[in-house]
């Protein structure tokens, strides 16, 4: 009998790695077409969007009444504690500025992960993002009294979540999670990203691990200073999300965040005179 060499482990490695991927393929391709999300049968129209191991759909149901439903693959237990922490988010406010969640529910899958299925109301007038992007290439500007309307209803949102016992930060404001639904309501959503507010920082590990942890959690052209260079001894708070919700209203005046260039393609539509 020949023996194991260091040829036939690699061999097996790469077999199992490709299992694995096909079975993660399989679990976001085949099972798709229709989904069940406990009582309710949902036909799948369209993909919206993907990053990562989640993934948005456009569903609709058996009367065609139509939703979003965000489905999340977690492979590791991690991934789905951090799944349910986005769920229990979610189920803690009823807020008129705040994603709601109408219902969700855990699958497995065959290749042994977790499926976690969350269905919210769709808002067919896109994000505040989609917003400023039609008005650019419409030759506008969104106006100023409009983008006050806006930003003090998202600051009514952000209060809520502030609010909580203890205060929560979303972390991760920006235009780009900031949907429009009827009446110009804006409704913050992207809970993934939320975490307790108030952190003491007594040393430089724990300065460093929380700037890595912010590094994947929130957008750079909207991540609050104190989030770049944490300090080795000292206090973060609520204070970060009011740094993205400034920086955010600049957007909205300026079509581009403080901390970014304006690119060459995009034209000043600034509400300064």
């Amino acid at each position: 009998m020949s023996a194991y060499g260091p040829l036939a482990m690699v061999a097996d490695v790469l077999s199992g790695i490709y299992a694995w991927v096909t079975s993660l393929c399989c679990a976001v391709t085949c099972s798709t077409q229709s989904m069940q999300v406990n009582e309710r049968n949902l036909r799948v129209v369209k993909l919206l969007a993907e990053g990562g191991f989640s993934f948005v759909y456009l569903v609709e149901d058996d009367e065609k009444k139509k939703y979003a439903l965000k489905k999340v693959l977690a492979q590791l237990p991690e991934a789905s504690e951090l799944a349910r922490w986005e769920v229990q988010v979610h189920q803690s406010f009823k807020h008129a500025n705040l994603m709601p969640l109408i219902d969700h529910a855990v699958v497995s899958t065959a290749s042994g992960a977790e499926e976690f299925r969350l269905l919210m109301p769709l808002y067919p007038d896109g994000t505040l993002l989609d917003l400023a992007v039609r008005l650019m290439e419409g030759g506008k500007r969104l106006e100023e009294g409009r983008a006050l309307h806006l930003f003090a209803q998202v600051c009514e949102g952000v209060l809520a979540l502030h609010s909580h016992s203890p205060p929560w930060a979303h972390r991760d404001i920006k235009p780009a999670n900031i949907l429009l639904s009827e009446g110009d309501v804006p409704v913050l959503m992207d809970f993934g990203s939320v975490a307790s507010a108030r952190r003491h920082i007594s040393n430089r590990t724990e300065a460093l691990l929380l700037q890595e942890d912010a590094a994947q959690n929130c957008s750079m052209p909207y991540r609050a200073p104190e989030l770049f260079d944490t300090p080795s001894q000292g206090d973060i708070d609520e204070r970060t999300d009011v740094f993205s919700l400034g920086a955010t209203l600049y957007a909205m005046a300026f079509c581009r965040s403080p901390l970014e260039r304006l690119r060459r393609h995009v034209p000043d539509m600034s509400m300064a005179p």
